[in-house]
């Protein structure tokens, strides 16, 4: 043991990620770990790594002289590394969360939805200046204070949004792993979504604004969350197929693809001028999550639609309706999951870019709008 540490006995190797030069560690117990020589030449990487090694073999002599003076237990356990690496701790860059954050919108576009909110809450809860001072224990603990009577679904959303973000910095900060990456989940209650009846949705389409009507009407015919709805516009939009990326999945970068159908084709032609490149920035009120919510909620209570034994009557309820009625007109499995976005078979497993399956679409009978 030297300064408090046990030297393992371990195989090395250089390992190039990116641009940069790693020292690839393969411990007897299988541990894969990386450590940044900081170099772009392989020269000065092998040089930083031989340096490595002869500390490695001056520590392991030490430890064993000590340990057969008897100065130290020889089952004592540590770790070298902490002392071993001290060398590229200083050749390393430290990442403040703003130039942290920064490098994460460089590999990802767009951005998840809420993404830069969750980050940023979760900093200014930390209190610390440098993302390689977040420790597991301080993700967990974070979670636990803000989250631990949220729903299931709250808890693991949060966890994956900063986990992904935690993911793309983990080699520049030299970060061992994203902090978050063993946080166990939370079990989910499953309050599930039932689907709206289209004697129920006339009502909602007939009683809401236009504003609010034309973002159901939209789900009516694609399916799409509120924010899909409000992101839409007419780039996304060719030879009459709908290709755009939920920001809810766009971690997976992935996109959904959607034959247009000729009632909402129609139906977007006929919008107010927008404001923006959306098919909805003809009203420029403020369109937040709550502010969404609110809305539709008092319209469903005025209009009598409640929760049933069935699950939950939201926003959610269009695109469970968009579901049903595919199903009925027998579109295949691969080509409703191609258009929701849903990974597994239980949510209705991969999505899928061939849009010929989903053509079936645009055939399905008209909505009777009443005049």
């Amino acid at each position: 043991m030297v300064n408090g540490y046990t030297i393992p006995e371990f195989f090395m190797a250089l390992k190039k990620i990116g641009k940069i030069y790693h020292i690839r560690y393969f411990s007897l117990d299988r541990r894969d770990t990386l450590l940044t020589t900081g170099e772009t030449d392989r020269e000065k990487a092998i040089a930083v790594h031989d340096i490595f090694m002869a500390k490695l073999k001056y520590l392991r002599q030490m430890q064993r002289r000590r340990i057969a003076l008897g100065e130290v237990p020889g089952e004592a356990q540590g770790n070298a590394i902490a002392d071993i690496a001290v060398h590229t701790q200083r050749r390393r860059k430290r990442y403040t969360f703003d130039e942290a954050f920064e490098l994460y919108k460089s590999h990802v576009s767009p951005l998840p939805e809420n993404a830069e909110k969750n980050f940023y809450r979760f900093a200014k809860w930390a209190g610390k200046r440098y993302v390689d001072e977040i420790t597991p224990e301080l993700a967990y603990n974070y979670l636990l204070e803000n989250y631990a009577d949220s729903a299931g679904k709250t808890w693991n959303n949060n966890k994956n949004s900063l986990n992904a973000i935690f993911r793309r910095i983990v080699i520049p900060a030299g970060l061992p792993a994203s902090p978050f990456a063993n946080v166990p989940g939370k079990p989910n209650k499953g309050e599930h979504q039932r689907p709206f009846s289209d004697e129920e949705f006339l009502a909602i389409f007939a009683n809401a604004d236009l504003l609010w009507r034309s973002a159901a009407f939209i789900s009516y015919w694609t399916g799409f969350r509120q924010e899909s709805c409000f992101r839409l516009g007419p780039s996304h939009i060719q030879d009459d197929i709908i290709t755009l990326m939920p920001g809810k999945t766009a971690r997976f970068n992935r996109s959904v693809r959607i034959p247009v159908h000729p009632q909402l084709k129609a139906y977007l032609q006929q919008l107010p001028p927008s404001f923006d490149d959306t098919f909805l920035g003809f009203d420029q009120r403020k369109r937040s999550g709550g502010a969404f919510s609110r809305y539709f909620g008092e319209l469903l209570e005025k209009l009598g639609i409640h929760d049933t034994t069935e699950g939950l009557a939201c926003f959610g309820s269009i695109r469970n309706n968009f579901i049903d009625r595919c199903r009925r007109a027998k579109l295949p499995d691969h080509a409703i999951r191609g258009m929701v976005g849903q990974t597994s078979e239980e949510m209705t497993d991969l999505y899928s870019h061939e849009v010929e399956s989903a053509m079936p679409l645009k055939d399905l009978p008209f909505l009777k709008l009443k005049p």
